[in-house]
């Protein structure tokens, strides 16, 4: 070997340098990867918080329908979502009346006292009760006192098919106004999942002389008719909470009977429910997966193209793997499968399919025709890489 092909010897300061580089670069590492730690720490922390502080009460609690009635005679309604069908646009709610004051049955524990409850004033109601709903004429919950044993503890013990009742009713359909084109309305579903449904029912309780399962227009029974004092969604399934309404309930509403007087004790109530927060949360989480990988596809393709030009213009290089497709190939596929996992599973055509999977399917499919024009575009001499060019001393003849 010539003289001047040898490496010159390495200086104490090129070894401590190399060695000074090397602990840099693994102390760099090392704070990336105690970042990365970190920052699922917080992810997976802040997961678990949304889980367990997530509230999924209405805006009124139980407790305070009953403290609410104060000392005043009457029915209070306490309901529970039951069922919320959206394809069908049906709600079921669980309702659970009370009697409060004179209507209330003392001999039994008051609904009033659980739940940390502090007054003892409703509870077993202690007469026979009829209610009716949007003055249909058969009731949709006939109560029969003599037949629901006493209990010394409360509910705990009962048969809940005797003292509460389920209605299925539908859901309004009502229009939103865009923001940015006021003249354009879209219906809630379009805002999923921010979307808010209503709907609205006026309930009327009756007493008959006798109990049982009569018509409101049997007109061989006396009825009297039981104010209702408050109803209220208090809780709510695993996806639906319910919310303030937009319009108040009223009370002591004027409806007629069909023996053709006129009562001043219905109750018109509008029943508002949204989408849980942990609903919400999971689905823009998974628009934001979405996203993420998307633009990752593009990082790889903005990666290869530059690479690609870089090589041609200096016609040396190493040559693009195929196995680059793969990426986009796996994503444009992953999209769709992630975004059937949306709670409730929405038709498509929402506003998150409007920002969300038709432009990150449009993205990605275009990244990867540009990867696979690159890798049709690659030169030969682009194999070539300056360490498989041929020695300077065979292409002159000199032996070393």
């Amino acid at each position: 070997m010539p003289l001047e092909a040898m490496p010159p010897s390495l200086s104490s300061e090129d070894v401590f340098g190399g060695v000074k580089k090397k602990q840099t670069l693994l102390l760099r590492h090392r704070a990336r990867l105690i970042t990365f730690l970190i920052c699922l720490t917080i992810v997976i922390l802040t997961g678990v918080a949304i889980v367990f502080a997530v509230n999924l009460s209405g805006p009124t609690t139980d407790r305070a329908i009953y403290e609410g009635a104060g000392n005043r005679d009457g029915l209070v309604f306490a309901g529970h979502v039951f069922n919320i069908d959206m394809k069908q646009r049906q709600l079921s709610i669980y309702w659970e009346p009370a009697g409060c004051g004179s209507f209330y049955n003392r001999t039994e524990i008051a609904y009033s006292l659980e739940n940390s409850g502090t007054v003892d004033n409703c509870g077993r109601i202690r007469m026979p009760v009829n209610v009716y709903i949007n003055g249909q004429d058969q009731p949709v919950w006939a109560y029969n006192p003599s037949q629901d044993a006493l209990g010394s503890v409360g509910r705990s013990n009962t048969i809940p098919a005797l003292r509460g009742f389920i209605v299925s009713v539908p859901i309004s359909i009502y229009t939103y106004a865009l923001p940015l084109r006021a003249n354009q309305y879209v219906t809630q579903e379009f805002l999923h999942p921010f979307g808010v449904w209503e709907t609205k029912q006026t309930y009327l309780a009756l007493s008959p002389s006798s109990a049982g399962n009569f018509a409101m227009s049997d007109n061989t029974t006396a009825f009297q008719a039981l104010p209702i004092l408050k109803m209220s969604v208090v809780d709510s399934t695993d996806d639906f909470v319910p919310t303030k309404s937009f319009a108040a309930p009223v009370l002591n509403a004027r409806v007629p009977l069909p023996n053709g007087t006129w009562t001043d004790e219905a109750y018109v109530l509008m029943t508002t429910i949204k989408y849980s927060l942990l609903a919400r949360v999971f689905c823009m989480a998974i628009f934001s997966i979405n996203w993420l990988l998307t633009i990752l596809v593009m990082g790889l393709t903005i990666k290869v193209l530059f690479h690609w030009k870089r090589t041609r213009r200096r016609r040396t290089g190493v040559k693009q793997d195929s196995t680059v497709l793969l990426f986009p190939i796996t994503v444009i596929f992953s999209i769709p499968q992630l975004r059937a996992l949306f709670v409730g599973d929405p038709a498509f055509g929402i506003l998150l399919d409007a920002v969300g999977i038709l432009l990150q399917i449009i993205i990605v499919s275009l990244c990867g025709g540009v990867l696979l024009i690159v890798l049709n575009k690659q030169l030969p001499e682009e194999t070539l890489g300056p360490e498989s060019e041929p020695a300077v001393g065979h292409e002159t003849g000199k032996i070393d």
